[in-house]
């Protein structure tokens, strides 16, 4: 992390993940962690010596379960563990409750597409964006002054240590997600496409759209089959992965004037 005790003037955001981070206290076993959680925040704000610090909240996605009704249905508590996961809930929606922070959060509506309309709106009105999560999406929306801290291994992930990080450029990473799929998000992808024949085709291709725009690819190979057949699910998975280019259609223009409105109260 940054040291706290740089003296030098910053004009910095903090943009909290926080029902990301409430997941901290629900993987330890904490109950009553609300002000642990408010005074954690602060923490980070001093820490990254955050001018602003916005705290997003997490609503689920009406804009990708119309796209692809399986989005995250994976999910799935028992009953015992659902009633827990209730009670944690509870405790993280006081939380929210206590901040003193602008909480962003609303139904329909996923943390990640607030984060995104917050870093292409505001990311040159500050010195550097701090995005707090362990969530590896948000990693697409790095600029030169946008990084994502990952409170569970202390890593700050930049576009000077992505590649470091993730053994292939930033320019990459959309396309290699749209091919590979999502497993934790239940999102699939192409059959026999993992990380590296994902990098082959990109490197070759320049980009999963461009990839597309090439089929159907030459070549005898189950997973080049699979391939030519998956034309649709390429867009699909776009529309469902590209943050950047599509956080206007899962927000609309109700929920960006919304937001617009909390941020300027």
């Amino acid at each position: 992390m940054m040291d706290e005790f740089d003296d030098t003037e910053q004009n910095n955001l903090l943009i909290v993940d926080s029902l990301n981070y409430a997941f901290k206290y629900k993987h330890k076993g904490t109950k009553g962690f609300a002000a642990s959680m408010i005074r954690d925040m602060a923490s980070f704000g001093k820490s990254y010596k955050a001018t602003d610090i916005i705290i997003l909240g997490d609503g689920g996605s009406y804009y990708r379960k119309n796209i692809y009704p399986e989005y995250k249905a994976n999910r799935v508590y028992a009953e015992e563990d659902r009633q827990e996961f209730e009670e944690f809930l509870e405790e993280y929606n006081r939380a929210l409750g206590l901040s003193k922070y602008p909480v962003l959060k609303f139904k329909g509506v996923e943390a990640d597409d607030i984060a995104a309309y917050l870093v292409d709106t505001r990311h040159s009105l500050y010195d550097n964006v701090w995005i707090l999560s362990t969530d590896k999406d948000l990693d697409l929306l790095l600029k030169p002054n946008v990084h994502r801290f990952s409170y569970i291994n202390r890593k700050e992930v930049s576009l000077e240590s992505f590649e470091e990080q993730y053994g292939y450029p930033p320019s990459f990473h959309i396309s290699i997600k749209v091919l590979q799929g999502d497993s934790g998000d239940n999102i699939n992808g192409i059959p026999g496409i993992g990380i590296k024949r994902a990098y082959q085709l990109i490197k070759q291709y320049g980009s999963a759209h461009n990839v597309y725009a090439s089929l159907p690819l030459p070549g005898a190979q189950k997973f080049i089959q699979e391939l030519n057949n998956s034309g649709d699910l390429i867009l699909r998975n776009y529309d469902l992965m590209d943050l950047m280019d599509t956080y206007d259609l899962a927000l609309g223009k109700d929920i960006i004037n919304k937001i617009e409105e909390i941020l300027h109260t």
